[in-house]
């Protein structure tokens, strides 16, 4: 061990404060360079504007009902994974031509292009379940238009989605071909009794509501009469039944006109989306500060912890060995 060493081991007046105030001007250097740093970067970030809502979609088991309940979990959750499809990425990118909005025509690949687009949305398309049982979504772009316009055509998208779960739809258009096709077996069957009647003189049979007698007479003289008056009954049979059946099908589609015309109140936004008109990112002034405290601790930490092995001192011990006064003072006594 060199005699310098032993000196500055010996010297009993060393302490850490006296390391960061020897290399105190190391890290003053340290910290501006970081912070200016940082500060030229976020000031070279283009801002970004986000649109938000909040909407609570309805039960979709329990539709259609005049009586919209709120959604469950399992219905957030159907929401989300939706928002987060393949199916609706490529119907945002068909709509607002993204791959162009994005500047990602220049990437050769497909696969590649891809993924740069799945990147970017990601990053701009915010979607998460709530506390309070709402799904939350949120956009940033760098135009305040384009992030509302996004966004509603997001809103509409679930809008039509709820009809889609719920089947309302095709059930009302079944309900209505099904409603047509009753209606012209109805009337098939009407002029098929109507020729049988005429053909073989039972004008006479009463109708549904009963009342006329029947000219047994006339039909005496044709056996097949009553042949005909056979199937008469069983038409008029089945015509019973399809006309009960027709209003069954009715009612039906009256609840769910009643439903289409209580969804469209259904206040399942909370709040309606504005154009924004700040910034919301990027957060420059909490970078800044996060990177002022990070590069403060950081350089306190490595000047403390190159003092403890022992690779910084708070003192020149070359300068200390050539110093009379500091030699003397450990002296071996004779």
């Amino acid at each position: 061990m060199r005699f310098g060493e032993e000196v500055w081991k010996k010297i009993p007046h060393h302490s850490y404060w006296l390391t960061i105030k020897r290399y105190s001007m190391w890290m003053i250097g340290f910290v501006l360079l970081s912070t200016s740093a940082t500060a030229i970067y976020q000031h070279l970030k283009p801002d970004e504007y986000v649109c938000t809502t909040e909407l609570l979609p309805p039960d979709i088991d329990l539709l259609p009902v005049l009586k919209i309940q709120p959604g469950q979990a399992v219905d957030l959750e159907r929401f989300i994974t939706y928002l987060e499809s393949e199916e609706l990425y490529r119907e945002l990118r068909d709509t607002f031509n993204l791959i162009s909005y994005y500047e990602l025509h220049d990437i050769s690949d497909e696969k590649e292009r891809y993924l740069a687009l799945l990147s970017k949305i990601e990053r701009n398309f915010v979607f998460k379940i709530t506390k309070n049982g709402t799904i939350s979504i949120s956009v940033y772009d760098k135009n305040p238009l384009m992030s509302y316009e996004i966004l509603n055509f997001l809103i509409r998208r679930i809008h039509n989605k709820v009809i889609e779960y719920s089947y309302v739809q095709k059930n009302y258009s079944e309900l209505t071909y099904q409603m047509v096709q009753i209606s012209i077996v109805l009337d098939s069957l009407l002029k098929r009794i109507e020729t049988l009647r005429s053909s073989y003189k039972i004008v006479g049979y009463p109708d549904l509501s009963g009342g006329a007698q029947l000219p047994y007479q006339v039909m005496l003289q044709n056996p097949r009469s009553f042949e005909a008056l056979d199937e008469i009954i069983a038409l008029e049979s089945q015509i019973r039944r399809y006309i009960n059946l027709r209003e069954d099908f009715r009612k039906q589609l009256i609840d769910i006109e009643g439903f289409f015309r209580v969804y469209r109140t259904y206040r399942w936004l909370l709040y309606q989306p504005q154009i924004p008109i700040a910034p919301a990112r990027p957060k420059r002034l909490r970078w800044i500060i996060s990177a002022f405290l990070a590069s403060t601790a950081s350089s306190l930490f490595l000047i403390l912890y190159l003092h403890k092995i022992g690779l910084i001192h708070p003192r020149d011990y070359k300068e200390d060995a050539e110093n009379p006064e500091v030699v003397s003072s450990f002296a071996t006594p004779a």
